[in-house]
């Protein structure tokens, strides 16, 4: 079967991809952007590669997105610290990972992994020559693990995650992966539960180790650099009630801001911080629509001069989230109207509450925060303005709930040092 599927992926399913990605291209700012930088992609390559010493090991981290660089940050910070002798390289598929890559010293170089196709991925990995493929989560292309393989580079799956309900335990769609798994050397799954699972895929129990998620590292590691980090104008909610609607999308929005009129106005101690998941034009105009047809007051952030003058802040720039957590007495988290929702260690880790949407069975630690009671899905505005009011009337169901979610991430610590361990034992 492995043949069959990659005859078939080869000449027929990547060529849909790559047709459809140029189609998508003059309708989408990202996936242009990213076909553009891959244009000069072995140039830059061969810049990087012909400053790399005799001897000098390279290993590359793949990374779909920004989600995913974040896991990766935590190792590759720990085998530099360990072996700083080594170059990381971190390649992407998407730009929002490519471009957030700055002054990071954990990594010498970066770039997008080229279009799967077999003759692009030899060229890449005979170019780069790495000594180790760390994949993060679950970005796996047919082409580049074949030819990685081939190479006889080791590779490795980390943070790796298979819900439940993940289509690629499908009958016909199982076979497809599992023909291609098999070029994994090593798959690291977040938990127990998953690496059972895996076995569906990867049916070589002595390559599963499930080792835990880097996130919740990397979110630790961030709320201690969060806590004495001023960010400009802020300060101003340290001792307010603010609730933050985080990364949210239109989605979100359409069952969070229907909310805020009553909630303004019963509560007077109540200030409110928006951040949508992508702050471009249009969100931001139809979230401020949305305000002015409410008769709500707002303030963008890059337009203050000085402390917000109104009870409404829209972020509206990007990078500054996981930092403005610190300020909220309770935060809802959005995707979860969507495709399922995001980060929501970020504020936990500040002993929030924290309220999603119906879609969470993509993020172990959501489940398990409602299950202790650290978490709530909402599925309308009136369960919105019920919660909410119920955290701000009762400090101390508040304090226990936020309480109960930081010890879900506080618990989980330690994946980035088990994979350290594992890999200086066997790979480095």
């Amino acid at each position: 079967m492995q043949k069959f599927w990659y005859f078939v992926y080869r000449y027929i399913i990547s060529s849909v991809i790559y047709i459809a990605v140029i189609v998508l291209a003059r309708f989408d700012g990202k996936i242009k952007e990213g076909l553009k930088e891959r244009k000069n992609l072995f140039i830059k390559l061969r810049g990087f590669c012909e400053n790399i010493g005799s001897g000098e090991n390279v290993i590359l981290f793949h990374c779909v997105s920004m989600g995913e660089l974040l896991q990766a940050k935590p190792l590759a910070k720990r085998i530099k610290e360990r072996f700083p002798e080594i170059k990381i390289v971190s390649s992407f598929t998407s730009p929002s990972g490519y471009e957030n890559l700055r002054n990071s010293p954990e990594f010498d170089f970066k770039i997008y992994l080229p279009v799967d196709r077999y003759k692009s991925a030899k060229r890449f990995f005979s170019m780069l020559k790495p000594s180790l493929w760390i994949i993060v989560k679950h970005d796996l292309w047919p082409a580049h693990l074949r030819a990685c393989s081939e190479s006889n580079i080791p590779i490795i799956l980390i943070d790796a995650n298979l819900p439940q309900t993940s289509k690629r335990l499908k009958p016909v769609v199982s076979s497809f992966y599992k023909s291609f798994y098999k070029n994994i050397n090593l798959v690291m799954p977040v938990s127990e539960n998953d690496a059972e699972r895996f076995l569906k895929l990867y049916p070589y129990k002595d390559k599963i180790i499930a080792t835990g998620d880097t996130r919740y590292d990397q979110v630790f590691a961030g709320s201690q650099a969060a806590k004495n980090k001023e960010i400009k104008y802020l300060s101003f909610y340290e001792d307010k009630k603010v609730f933050i609607i985080g990364s949210a999308w239109k989605e979100d929005l359409q069952h969070i801001l229907p909310a805020l009129p009553r909630l303004m106005n019963e509560n007077d101690n109540l200030y409110v911080i928006i951040v949508p998941h992508e702050p471009d034009k249009v969100q931001l105009s139809y979230i401020e629509g949305e305000l002015v047809k409410m008769n709500l007051n707002y303030n963008k952030y890059t337009g203050l001069k000085n402390l917000p003058s109104e009870r409404i802040l829209i972020i509206d720039c990007v990078g500054i989230l996981a930092s403005i957590y610190k300020y909220s007495y309770i935060t809802y988290v959005g995707g979860s109207f969507t495709t399922g929702v995001h980060n929501v260690m970020e504020p936990a880790i500040f002993e929030n509450p924290v309220l999603f949407g119906p879609k969470y069975d993509n993020s172990f630690e959501a489940l398990e925060m409602i299950k202790r009671g650290g978490a709530f899905p909402i599925n309308s505005e009136d369960e919105v303005f019920s919660l909410v009011s119920s955290f701000l009337r009762d400090e101390q169901k508040k304090e226990k709930s936020g309480k109960v979610a930081a010890s879900v991430v506080m618990e989980n610590l330690g994946a980035t040092e088990r994979i350290m361990n594992y890999l200086e034992n066997h790979f480095l």
